[in-house]
């Protein structure tokens, strides 16, 4: 019997298949299997590439005293300034030499140490006095939970206060915005009996908008700590 051009190619496949198996089995070369898929319409898998990672980016915090800030001062250095010691000339020689100087904001404890903090929670020329959350949490030996619901008045001075912080500090890259996320992980609060999540994720949102919003107007970075 005369096969037919059909027959033909699913023979010549079966017997590709045999010869890459064959090949296989001999740790010779994968043409007949790249032959056998070729002639069955499939592409063959790729080889499995390595994962080679980048250099970790050097970066460091400093709350405290910002000595050692210094050794940052290059091209991909990273460094967070704390609540008041970011005007420290080691930051400025940080940015100068091509480092990124990252100053720290927590909108979410009514912790007011800090003169951007101390804008935000008491009365200041962005606003009137902040409230804490209704019921009283205190998250933390740091403090309590701010009322920052969306329509709260921190919500509304928040914005005066991030463009306060890149007015007086031209060397600054970005805010580093810590315990903002859509959830609270304090241990003051058992999150599961919380009452209003729906209100503090979207408090939270709100002031990640913010925060993004300032940032990409003057250029700037926002790193998250939630």
């Amino acid at each position: 019997m005369v096969a037919g051009r059909g027959s033909r190619t699913r023979l010549a496949g079966s017997l590709l298949k045999v010869v890459c198996a064959a090949a296989s089995a001999a740790a010779l070369s994968l043409s007949a299997c790249v032959a056998a898929s070729s002639v069955e319409g499939r592409t063959p898998p790729s080889a499995p590439t390595a994962v080679v990672n980048s250099p970790a980016q050097p970066a460091a915090l400093f709350y405290g005293s910002s000595g050692g800030a210094e050794a940052y001062a290059h091209p991909g250095g990273l460094v967070v300034a704390g609540r008041d010691n970011y005007r420290a000339r080691e930051f400025r020689d940080v940015s100068v030499g091509g480092g990124s100087v990252l100053i720290y904001i927590d909108a979410i404890i009514d912790n007011a140490h800090g003169r951007y903090h101390d804008m935000l929670i008491n009365a200041s020329g962005c606003g009137p006095a902040t409230s804490r959350w209704p019921g009283g949490y205190r998250v933390s030996s740091a403090g309590f939970l701010n009322d920052f619901r969306v329509g709260s008045v921190l919500q509304g001075k928040f914005r005066c206060v991030l463009e306060t912080m890149v007015v007086e500090n031209p060397h600054m890259a970005g805010f580093f915005a810590d315990d903002l996320g859509s959830r609270s992980w304090f241990p003051g609060i058992d999150w599961s009996s919380f009452p209003d999540k729906a209100g503090y994720r979207a408090g939270a949102v709100a002031l990640t908008q913010t925060l993004r919003s300032v940032a990409d107007a003057h250029g700037l970075l926002v790193m998250v700590n939630g």
